[in-house]
């Protein structure tokens, strides 16, 4: 983390932003990196510093673009994501699960909630942590049972909050590895750059 001064409408407020990835959940991850698509630094600010976006938007403190500039350089010393190692174990909610290699032969359940998820979301922002989540299930819980639709929007918030670098490995593998997911997973991380689009987003 990294501090520093800023002066908005509501006078000067100390802020904190991450400035590492290690710092940042999956869930901002997804943010940041759509928001680097759509060139918006000021969602992407408000992210790493939990700040408002209407405060920092409206804020008219001169040097908040060179905090700005600061503070994404910090965070933009980024992996290179398409190379990140598949983690042997996840950790969700604070305890560490075997991800799983073998995703040929998935369950017919998760089968049929990936089906769900394919009918339900057309953005992979919003799809990848359930879709993590459903992969996970059998590492968390053992087999599948009339409770599993719960079961996985609680390991699908888990998901979110966990950390961003080892979930992204997670899930690169998932999408690419498995039939059912690979549709939509390849596409998008064959075209994934996130630190050319944030170098975009700067200029």
């Amino acid at each position: 983390m990294i501090s520093f001064i800023a002066r908005t409408d509501e006078g000067k407020i100390k802020i904190q932003a991450k400035s590492s990835w290690d710092e940042v959940t999956f869930s901002e991850f997804l943010q940041i990196e759509k928001a680097s698509k759509e060139l918006d630094s000021i969602t992407i600010f408000s992210i790493l510093t939990g700040i408002d976006f209407s405060v920092i938007a409206n804020s008219k403190d001169k040097e908040l673009p060179k905090v700005l500039s600061e503070v994404t350089k910090s965070i933009y010393d980024n992996p290179v994501w398409e190379n990140i190692a598949v983690p042997k174990d996840l950790l969700l909610n604070g305890t560490p699960y075997k991800v799983p290699t073998d995703l040929e032969n998935i369950t017919f359940g998760q089968r049929v909630l990936i089906s769900q998820l394919y009918r339900d979301n057309d953005n992979i922002h919003e799809a990848m942590p359930r879709a993590v989540a459903i992969i996970m299930i059998p590492s968390i819980f053992g087999q599948y049972d009339t409770d599993t639709q719960n079961k996985v929007k609680e390991v699908t918030t888990w998901v979110e909050n966990s950390s961003a670098v080892p979930t992204y490995g997670a899930a690169q593998f998932f999408f690419q590895k498995s039939p059912e997911l690979s549709i939509i997973g390849h596409s998008y991380f064959k075209g994934f750059q996130l630190q050319e689009m944030i170098q975009e987003s700067e200029n």
